[in-house]
C-alpha cells in the first residue's frame, strides 16, 4: 500500500491518481520509452517502488543526477537505455524551476533530451523515469513539444511513438525496355505477344542483335505476367549471345529481387555497372536490394551514385531518404525528403515517410502538417490517419486523435494499431468501457495477439469485470504460457474474487517464471491482500 504518513489529504488524493496512471500505462503497454514524473521529495522512495513493481524490464537500475556534478554527462550517456534495463534517473536540486535558465541545469535537461532522442531502436527493451520536481517538469513541458501530460504530474516524451511504421512501400525495382508498352497490354495481348517473339527468335538467320531485344522483350513480358523464373531464363538467354547486354545484367536482378535472392540481385546490378557505370537505374535497383538486406549505409552510397547520373529522380531521393531513417538520420533524411518533393510535390508517401522522421526528432507540429499533405493527396493512407492520431494525442488533442484513428479504421477496418492506439487514448481519458471496446476490436484483427488480451484482461478488470478479466489472461496463457504477467494479473483477480487457491497457483505460477520481478509486485499489491498473511504466499515469496 502507498505510505501517506507525510502527504497531507491533498496530497494523498493526488498521490494516488499518479499511482494509477502509472500503473495502467506500465501494465498496458509493453513499453513506455520515458515518463518524467513529478515528485514530492517525500513521495521518491515510495514512486520508486512502484515502477519496480511493475515494469516489465529485467531489471531496474536507480541513478541520482545532479547539474553540478562533473560527470553527469557521462552518466546520461552510459545509463540510459541499456539491454533489458530501465533506468530511474533521481533529479536531485531545490527550486530547479526558478533557476532552470543557469546553464548547467538547461545544460542536464538537454543532455536528458538529447539521449532519450537519439535512443528510439531501444526503446522496446527499456524504460527511462525521470523524477524531478513538479514545476520544473510543468516548465520544461511549456518549452518542449514533444513532452506530453498524461495526467497531472506524469509527462511523456515522444521521441518514440507508439506504432510508427515507416511506410516502405518502394517503387519496384527499375526495368530497362519499352515498360510502358507492356503495362498498356493485356494479359491475353501479353501472351500473343510471347508467342509472337518465340517463332521469330526460332528462325534461324536472325542477327544477334535482333535475337537480344527480342529475348529482353520476352522476359520483359514473363517478368510483367508474375513469372520471374521465365523471365530471369530470357535474360539468361540473352547474356549467353551477348554476355555485355547491361540491359540484361539490369533487368535479371530486377526479377531476382521480386524471388527475394537479393545477393544474387546485387551480382547482376554489379555486371551491368561494370558494362556501364553511368547506369543510373541500377545503381538504383542496387540500393533497393542493399536496403531489403538491412545493408543501409551501403544503400544510401548506392543512391548517391544514381543521383550523380540523374539527380531530378524523385523515387531515388525518397527511397534515400528511408535508408537514412533506418540509421538514425533523421535530419538527412528530411533533406532528402524536401528534394524528392521538389520534383513531385504532390506524392502522398514521401509527404508521409517526412512525417515520420519529423515526429522521431519531436517535431510535432510540423509532423502533423507532413501527415495532413499525405492525406491532401490520399486520403485513405490509414497509416497516415493513425499517425496523425499518435501526434495529436501527444498534443493533448484528443478528440482530433479520436476522430484520426476513426478515419484510420474507415479505411482499413482491420487496421489492428489504429484501435489499439484508441484504446490507450481511451484509458489515458478514463473511458474504460470504450477502451475496452477498443481493445476488443483490436483482438478481432490479431486474435492470436497474446498482449492484446493481456490489456483487454486490465481494461476489463478496471471496469470491474473480474471474472471475464480472467478469461482474457486465460486466453492470453493459451497463446503464450510462458507469460509471467498474464499469470500475476491472474492471481489478482482469482484474490479480488475470494479464490485463493487458485489466485496461490497463478501466482506461483508467474514466480517460477520470474520470480525477482512478480515476488516485487506482489509485496506490495493491494489486490493480493487479502491472502497476504496465508503461509503459503509467505512461502512464495521467500522461494
Amino acid at each position: 500500500m502507498i505510505d501517506l504518513d507525510r502527504l497531507n489529504i491533498q496530497d494523498e488524493a493526488r498521490f494516488k491518481k499518479k499511482i494509477k496512471t502509472l500503473k495502467h500505462h506500465l501494465l498496458c503497454r509493453r513499453n513506455i520509452g520515458a515518463l518524467w514524473i513529478g515528485c514530492a521529495l517525500e513521495e521518491t522512495a515510495q514512486m520508486i517502488r512502484e515502477i519496480e513493481r511493475y515494469d516489465r524490464s529485467e531489471k531496474v537500475e536507480i541513478i541520482e543526477l545532479h547539474p553540478f556534478k562533473q560527470n553527469w554527462r557521462d552518466i546520461v550517456e552510459r545509463s540510459f537505455f541499456k539491454q533489458n534495463t530501465s533506468t530511474i534517473a533521481i533529479v536531485k536540486r531545490n527550486d530547479l524551476a526558478k533557476s532552470f535558465k543557469d546553464s548547467w541545469n538547461a545544460r542536464l535537461f538537454s543532455s536528458i533530451f538529447e539521449r532519450i532522442d537519439k535512443s528510439q531502436e531501444q526503446y522496446s527493451e527499456s524504460n527511462l523515469f525521470i523524477l524531478s520536481d513538479l514545476e520544473t517538469l510543468e516548465h520544461l513541458s511549456s518549452q518542449r513539444e514533444n513532452l506530453t501530460l498524461l495526467e497531472e504530474g506524469i509527462f511523456e516524451q515522444t521521441s518514440r511513438l507508439q506504432n510508427l511504421e515507416n511506410n516502405n512501400s518502394i517503387k519496384n525495382a527499375l526495368l530497362e525496355g519499352n515498360i510502358q508498352d507492356y503495362i498498356a497490354l493485356s494479359s491475353f495481348e501479353r501472351q500473343q505477344r510471347v508467342n509472337e517473339i518465340k517463332s521469330i527468335l526460332s528462325e534461324r538467320d536472325r542477327v544477334f542483335s535482333t535475337q537480344s531485344d527480342l529475348g529482353l522483350e520476352l522476359g520483359n513480358i514473363f517478368y510483367f505476367e508474375n513469372q520471374y523464373q521465365d523471365a530471369i531464363a530470357s535474360y539468361d538467354r540473352v547474356l549467353e549471345t551477348l554476355s555485355n547486354s547491361y540491359k540484361a545484367w539490369n533487368n535479371r536482378g530486377v526479377a531476382l529481387e521480386h524471388l527475394e535472392q537479393y545477393e544474387e540481385a546485387i551480382i547482376s546490378y554489379d555486371r551491368a555497372l561494370k558494362i556501364k557505370p553511368d547506369f543510373d537505374k541500377a545503381w538504383y535497383n542496387k540500393g533497393i536490394a542493399l536496403k531489403e538486406l538491412e545493408r543501409y549505409e551501403a544503400a544510401i552510397e548506392s543512391y548517391n551514385q544514381a543521383l550523380q547520373y540523374k539527380t531530378n529522380e524523385h523515387d531515388t531521393w525518397n527511397n534515400r531518404g528511408v535508408a537514412l531513417e533506418k540509421i538514425g538520420c533523421y535530419e538527412e533524411a528530411i533533406a532528402s525528403y524536401n528534394q524528392a518533393l521538389r520534383f513531385k510535390p504532390d506524392k502522398a508517401e514521401t509527404w508521409y515517410n517526412k512525417g515520420v522522421a519529423l515526429a522521431q526528432l519531436g517535431y510535432l507540429q510540423e509532423a502533423l502538417n507532413a501527415y495532413e499533405k499525405a492525406l491532401e493527396q490520399q486520403n485513405n493512407l490509414h497509416d497516415a490517419w493513425n499517425n496523425r492520431g499518435v501526434i495529436l494525442r501527444n498534443l493533448g488533442r484528443y478528440e482530433e486523435a479520436l476522430n484520426s484513428y476513426d478515419r484510420a479504421v474507415q479505411c482499413k477496418p482491420n487496421k489492428y494499431e489504429a484501435w489499439n492506439n484508441r484504446g490507450v487514448l481511451l484509458g489515458m481519458l478514463g473511458r474504460y468501457q470504450e477502451e475496452q471496446l477498443a481493445y476488443d476490436r483490436a483482438l478481432r484483427c490479431q486474435p492470436n495477439n497474446s498482449e492484446a488480451w493481456i490489456n483487454q484482461g486490465v481494461a476489463l478488470a478496471s471496469l470491474g469485470d473480474i471474472e471475464v478479466a480472467i478469461l482474457a489472461y486465460n486466453q492470453a496463457l493459451q497463446l503464450q504460457p510462458n507469460n509471467p504477467t498474464a499469470w500475476y494479473n491472474k492471481a489478482c483477480c482469482h484474490a479480488l474474487q475470494t479464490q485463493f487457491d487458485l489466485a496461490l497457483e497463478s501466482l506461483q505460477s508467474a514466480i517460477e517464471l520470474d520470480p525477482k520481478t512478480i515476488q516485487d509486485w506482489a509485496k506490495t499489491e493491494p489486490d493480493l491482500d487479502a491472502i497476504q498473511h496465508d503461509p503459503r504466499f509467505q512461502k512464495l515469496l521467500r522461494q
